[in-house]
């Protein structure tokens, strides 16, 4: 998702009814304030992120789990603080110059 400019808070909120398999899209329509889950992003513009073969390899086993794509155990999303360690971790390492 960080790689396709999407907010953390764009991916906690994202659910599975947001991906579109067939037209291989991801629509980013909502957001989380916090702890709050809000109707629209932050611009109030939908995003479409495109489905690559490294996105589909990472969703297809998942899929069908329902309710919010990136969550916990409990089927909770994931708080801000889990998910800036999980997105800090999944950033690629830049070489020092």
């Amino acid at each position: 998702m960080a790689y396709f400019g999407c907010r953390p808070g764009e991916a906690r909120a994202l659910q599975w009814e947001d991906i579109d398999w067939e037209n291989k899209v991801i629509a980013v329509k909502r957001t989380f304030s916090g702890s709050e889950l809000r109707p629209r992003t932050k611009t109030g513009r939908i995003k479409y992120l495109p489905i690559t073969d490294e996105v589909e390899g990472f969703l297809k086993p998942i899929r069908g789990l329902g309710g919010f794509v990136f969550r916990n155990e409990y089927g909770k999303p994931y708080r801000k603080q889990r998910l800036q360690t999980l997105w800090k971790a999944a950033i690629p390492c830049r070489p020092a110059f």
